[in-house]
Parts: C-alpha cells; structure tokens; sequence
C-alpha cells in the first residue's frame, strides 16, 4: 500500500508516481526562467498539472534540491570569487596601462611629441576634408578618453569590491541658494589615474580630458 504525506492537521497527501516530464519540470522550476504556462508546454502537460505539481511537498523539495545544486554550481564559477574577480580587473588594467605605454614608446620612437604625444594618452587622428586639388590632410592630437574612463570603470568596480568606495553627501548655502553635493570615489585616489595631466605644450587636462586651464 502507498503511503501517504501527512502534515498537521492536513489531509493525507499522496506520493508522487515520478515521470521524465515530472523531472523535466523540476529542473525547469529550479531555474526559473519560464512561466507553468511555458513549462507545461514544452514538456507536454497541461499548466494546471504544472501547478498540482508545484504545491505538492514531494515535488516542492525537488525544486529546492534542484535550486541548491544550481546556487552551488555557481559558486563554484571563478566570477562569484571576490578575489578572482579582482584579479581579472587587475589584469585588465594592467593591458589598458600596457596600450598607454607601448603607444607613448611608439610616438617617441618616431619622434612624435607634438602634444602631448609621448604621454600614451594621446592618439593621433589623420582627417581628410575637400576632394580632389582642394582635399586637405590635418593631423589632430586627442586625448584618449574613452581608455581612461574605461581605467577608471575598472578602479571603481575593484575599490567596490574591496569595500573602497566611497558617497558622501555635502550641502551648502551660500547667499540663500541651497547646493547639494554627492561626492563619491575611492578613499585614497590613485594619482596616476585621477590628478591632472600637464601636456608639453602647457596645456592641462583631466581624467575626463577636459582643459582645466
């Protein structure tokens, strides 16, 4: 005879007579991803055997089963260790730091110093404007803001993890105008990232690549 669940004062509940699509349907309630609608017909049941199902305390500890195996598989994942995660940070940045320096040897070799050229932070664009006997070639010196800001994503995202980052909150009147600061960054800035940079031409930029004069 089978025996049958009984909880409290509930009524006896039956045991589950286990199929492929019973299985099938645990594995896709642990995952969470699809609607009893969904689940129902892709393993080819109706949704309210689906629901039956989920309510029924055999199949329900299944699912949790089947949801801490998952959870486990993803600790194991080298991305859900903090110090795997820093390392791949670091690493990186230790690559966009390795473009700035083997461009900034680049443009000394060639003796390209023109603008700040040797720094690495700056790239040389050639434009062309006009057609034919009219058509003018311009070399222009940028800064490379997009690296640093990247540079910078990546300091963010490490000083997080480590507990590093930092909001503070500053409000000020002045003159009956009442301004709110929100200030956040790392405690200890990195000042070969964030300081102003002063280009040989006298020009100084900062880590966003505006001219602060």
């Amino acid at each position: 005879m089978n025996e049958r669940f009984r909880t409290g004062n509930m009524p006896a509940v039956r045991p589950l007579k286990w199929d492929r699509r019973m299985l099938t349907a645990v594995t896709l309630m642990a995952e969470n991803e699809l609607k009893d609608a969904e689940i129902a017909e892709q393993i080819g049941v109706s949704t309210n055997a689906v629901r039956r199902w989920r309510q029924h305390p055999e199949f329900a500890a299944a699912v949790g089963d089947a949801l801490g195996q998952i959870q486990a598989g993803v600790l194991r994942l080298a991305i859900a260790k903090k110090h795997k995660r820093l390392e791949g940070l670091n690493a990186l940045r230790s690559k966009l730091y390795q473009t700035v320096q083997e461009r900034a040897e680049e443009y000394e070799a060639s003796g390209e110093t023109a603008g700040g050229a040797t720094t690495g932070v700056i790239v040389k664009q050639e434009r062309v404007s006009g057609v034919g006997s009219n058509q003018v070639r311009t070399t222009e010196f940028q800064v490379d803001t997009g690296l640093i800001r990247s540079i910078l994503e990546l300091d963010r995202q490490a000083a997080q993890e480590l507990g590093q980052w930092e909001t503070k909150q500053r409000i000020e009147h002045v003159d009956g105008i009442t301004r709110e600061y929100v200030i956040v960054g790392v405690d200890v800035p990195s000042p070969s990232v964030l300081d102003p940079l002063q280009l040989e031409d006298g020009t100084v930029i900062d880590a966003e690549g505006y001219d602060v004069g």
